[in-house]
């Protein structure tokens, strides 16, 4: 199959263009008892917040983003992803993605006619400082936390997103968005 990545990127050119023949397997090392595990565990996951292909995902990089590329300005996504309900005005719910409780706050704020959904079992910034970098962060376990939130906006039938490549992930597992 082929895909263009047609999620919305906020702030940055989009990747190059990426070809899959049917049949290609990706294989991003885990063992099959690690698969299973975090299949089901999304799953749940999806089910508990009905984050189905009805649902506009939103993947902002807050704290962890500035060490890498300037700021993107949080009301710069949260226009983006209005822009992208306007056009999609069977979307009712939005999947939040995202390392910052200040834009947690802030898109819950901005979209109160829409449900806005997140995990309640992640670790996220309060602070300027990126969550990742404390000294006491169970690093497994972040990255555990990204692995579910890349596979629940593929979910999604739609992603607002900054560049990132766990948003960038989250379309090669669905080419459809």
């Amino acid at each position: 199959f082929d895909f263009d990545a047609p999620a919305v990127v906020v702030g940055e050119v989009p990747v190059e263009r990426v070809v899959f023949q049917a049949g290609d397997f990706i294989d991003i090392g885990f063992d099959v008892f690690f698969r299973e595990k975090m299949a089901a565990h999304v799953e749940r996951i999806a089910t508990e917040l009905g984050i189905d292909a009805d649902v506009a995902g939103v993947h902002y990089r807050g704290t962890d983003k500035v060490s890498e590329a300037a700021a993107v300005d949080p009301e710069h996504v949260i226009g983006h992803v209005g822009t992208c309900l306007e056009s999609h005005p069977e979307i009712k719910q939005v999947f939040v993605a995202t390392d910052s409780e200040g834009f947690l706050r802030l898109i819950g704020d901005r979209l109160k006619g829409f449900g806005v959904t997140y995990r309640t079992d992640e670790l996220r910034s309060v602070g300027e400082r990126p969550v990742h970098l404390s000294p006491v962060a169970d690093q497994y376990r972040l990255g555990q936390e990204a692995l579910a939130n890349c596979l629940l906006l593929a979910k999604c039938g739609v992603v607002v997103k900054n560049m990132s490549d766990l948003s960038g992930w989250s379309s090669v597992f669905n080419p459809s968005q």
